[in-house]
């Protein structure tokens, strides 16, 4: 029996074998129109283009067409009184006959709003859980690993602060909520937001399915189909925005303005002011709640703000630090004394019978000159 493990990913869809025959399965092809192609979580920002295919697989010669069905549940009674398992009629399935031989196959499309939302396909649903596949033809039923969606907002960062750190360095510190609590959208806009509900983890759901499933092992699954658990962060979202309105300065109390066009779930806008804090392309990539920016324009004052993102590709909104910050410009002490109107030229020698410390003070000073050769 071909083991479900080959498709099977960490953070996406849940190991289960078939429940027919040896060899009957339903296999994930592609994702197309998302945040990504691979085997994962859906997220909010999947649900209006997205669609997965499907590949359906049934041992021997079958002529007729299968039937689907989408289940929240791991059970399924594929009759038209069954509420929690919705009869799928919306798609294709079109038979292919690649690495099919003996048996009977099919491939076809699912959007994610109808996996999030089997009923009436709709974006607006809020929580996470997990949609499974069913299909049925000549009484052989086939059931595919659970789908894994998510579409609830992250917390936002909380108490983000900027302040000077070594040399010419300012350095961002933030907090983050380790259970939330609401389920509010994430804003286009920079606000002071700090609470969501959290993400699914793993964790076990069993139950057995009219189909005879076995046990499934991904996020914990209540009667509602929601999940509620820990927030799980893949990365945190460092953005800056140079200080151009007049007024505003370093030092100043600027947790309102700057950030014009900024939208938390457009990439393009999130790297656009991630890019802006000199920090390579596609800014910094952290899970950690404090980074130092050493790469600032010297001189110019910066408002700050960070964005969470979780293991589905949904946003929080942006929480802004509450003062800007200007990056110093860095004077070493050899920079200070040609400052003050020094002339002497970097160098050093030592006349036969010179002393150690004398010696000694040669290194230093050419420790000093590759100092300033560096800061050039």
């Amino acid at each position: 029996m071909r083991p479900f493990s080959a498709f099977v990913c960490s953070l996406g869809l849940a190991m289960l074998p078939s429940v027919a025959a040896a060899q009957s399965r339903i296999d994930f092809v592609s994702r197309q129109g998302g945040t990504t192609t691979a085997v994962g979580r859906i997220g909010l920002r999947d649900c209006a283009t997205e669609t997965w295919t499907f590949s359906l697989t049934v041992t021997g010669t079958h002529t007729g067409t299968p039937t689907l069905w989408l289940s929240r549940g791991d059970t399924c009674a594929m009759t038209s009184g069954d509420a929690s398992c919705v009869r799928l009629t919306d798609t294709a399935l079109t038979r292919t006959t690649d690495r099919c031989a003996g048996d009977s196959c099919w491939q076809f499309p699912v959007t994610s709003r109808r996996l999030i939302d089997p009923v009436t396909a709709s974006c607006d649903t809020r929580g996470t859980g997990a949609t499974r596949l069913f299909a049925t033809i000549d009484g052989v039923v086939v059931a595919s690993p659970r789908v894994l969606w998510d579409t609830v907002i992250p917390a936002a960062p909380r108490n983000v602060s900027a302040s000077y750190g070594s040399e010419s360095e300012v350095r961002l510190a933030w907090s983050y909520p380790t259970e939330s609590t609401s389920t509010a959208d994430a804003s286009t806009d920079v606000t002071d937001a700090s609470d969501a509900t959290a993400d699914a983890s793993d964790a076990s759901a069993t139950d057995a399915s009219t189909a005879d499933a076995s046990t499934a092992t991904d996020a914990t699954v209540t009667d509602a189909g929601v999940a509620s658990t820990f927030e799980t962060v893949r990365r945190f979202w460092v953005l800056c925005d140079p200080v151009t309105d007049a007024g505003v300065d370093a030092g100043t109390n600027c947790a309102t303005g700057g950030f014009s066009g900024l939208n938390v779930n457009d990439t393009a806008s999130l790297v656009r002011f991630a890019n802006q804090c000199n920090e390579g392309d596609g800014g910094i990539d952290t899970t950690a709640t404090g980074v130092s920016l050493a790469n600032l324009a010297a001189g110019q004052a910066y408002r700050f703000a960070v964005v969470a993102e979780d293991l589905a590709g949904n946003r929080s909104a942006a929480t802004a630090a509450s003062s800007c910050r200007a990056a110093e410009a860095y004077t070493d002490f050899w920079e200070r004394y040609r400052q003050a109107g020094g002339e002497a030229k970097v160098g050093c020698a030592a006349r036969p019978g010179a002393s150690r410390e004398g010696l000694w003070a040669c290194v230093a000073l050419a420790g000093l000159a590759l100092a300033a050769r560096r800061r050039r």
